[in-house]
């Protein structure tokens, strides 16, 4: 049995490690958390993401450990998907990467083999990062591949079995047949769609990737607040639906709303922007789309005051995550809009999953008292004039 190793099994790194465990490999997989670890070793992990508990419940195959060692020695294919967190100035954080190289490090040095391994960068890098943790692990006879993945929380696993392309990015062409492997078995039936490239380029094409959905989303929005003043605010859907027949164009991400957030989109757009500055160019579409998202965000607080000046109107939320059916409140517009209205003086009912009332409602109850209400999804909702 063939055996992959899963360094950061969050929810990324899980829903990985779990696939690959279900399509028949032996999956090794670390993280920090004891506890959490426990959890899967005793199968009683809970989670909304689609098919995990009962992946885990169905596994014979997958192992579970807080130790890095025990993947790297067990596994010649690790791929690592640890946080990279953005830094104040826009670039991500490698800091949980090389804890990863740094124990590479640590295993040659006290004579471990560890030629012919191969590390795959799976999480959000700076362009150039990855060439010089290649640098690095290729003294000892490893290999390095960058392999971002292109999901969307709540349906990581079809994110990975459909996939619209797998990109890869390598120093050594010879090692990209053995992440080509990996993901004709991770995606069965389904015919991948390779892009294979230099890791820089490939750390560049990731990041272009969700800047251009940020872009694509402002733009959208642009049209629906030009509609809205213009006074045919009741057809931006029809207008926006014109534009995206346009082949060129598309539907997807064509939607008028809230605005882009959440773990992703807008820290890869101020990285790319950050990243274009760096190498000493004057273009700032990345970070005018970042302003433009805040600035969408007061458009339609003011709005909203403008047109229901009563301040005993009430608003009630479907949702405040930065994406319905997810429990991610990460930058979420949706939260931002809540707070506003209620800086304003209004009334709101939020309506969520019952672990997103349990993080919200004491701080917010104890700030706003009597006007934040929360209720379970599924329940009625009575004396609301604008439902979010």
């Amino acid at each position: 049995m063939k055996k992959i190793g899963v360094i950061g099994v969050g929810k990324l790194g899980l829903s990985f490690a779990l696939l690959a465990e279900n399509k028949g490999y032996e999956v090794w997989g670390s993280d920090v958390s004891e506890d959490y670890i426990n959890q899967l070793k005793d199968k009683t992990f809970k989670t909304s993401e689609p098919y995990i508990e009962e992946y885990l419940k169905d596994s014979n195959n997958f192992h579970p450990t807080i130790h890095n060692v025990d993947v790297i020695e067990n596994c010649d294919i690790i791929f690592t998907f640890v946080p990279t967190p953005s830094l104040p100035t826009g670039e991500y954080n490698h800091e949980y990467v090389e804890e990863v190289v740094d124990v590479f490090d640590a295993m040659y040095q006290t004579g471990h083999d560890l030629a012919g391994k191969l590390f795959v960068v799976g999480c959000t890098t700076n362009p150039g990062y990855c060439d010089t943790v290649a640098d690095r692990l290729t003294e000892y006879g490893m290999d390095v591949c960058y392999n971002p993945e292109f999901i969307a929380q709540g349906d990581i696993v079809n994110g990975l079995k459909y996939a619209d392309m797998v990109l890869i990015g390598t120093s050594s062409m010879d090692e990209v047949e053995r992440v080509k492997d990996v993901y004709k078995v991770l995606m069965g039936n389904e015919t991948p769609n390779f892009n294979v490239m230099s890791n820089t380029a490939a750390e560049i094409t990731k990041i272009s990737v969700n800047c251009y959905l940020t872009t694509k989303i402002s733009f959208a929005n642009m049209i629906g607040e030009i509609c809205h003043n213009t006074g045919i605010g009741d057809e931006v859907s029809t207008v926006l639906s014109a534009i995206g027949d346009d082949s060129r164009i598309g539907k997807k991400y064509l939607n008028y709303g809230f605005g882009f957030g959440g773990p992703c989109l807008p820290r890869d757009n101020r990285a790319l922007g950050v990243h274009a500055e760096k190498v000493g160019l004057e273009i700032n579409l990345p970070l005018e789309i970042d302003k433009f998202n805040i600035e969408h965000h007061k458009y339609l607080v003011n709005k909203y005051v403008s047109e229901y000046p009563d301040r005993n109107t009430t608003f009630a939320f479907n949702s405040v995550t930065y994406k319905k059916g997810v429990n991610i409140l990460e930058e979420s517009q949706q939260l931002n809009l809540l707070l506003s209205l209620l800086g304003e003086g209004y009334k709101c009912v939020v309506i969520e999953e019952d672990d997103i009332i349990e993080k919200l409602q004491e701080p917010l109850t104890r700030t706003y008292g009597e006007r934040i209400k929360f209720q379970p999804i599924g329940t009625q909702v009575e004396g609301v004039k604008i439902i979010l």
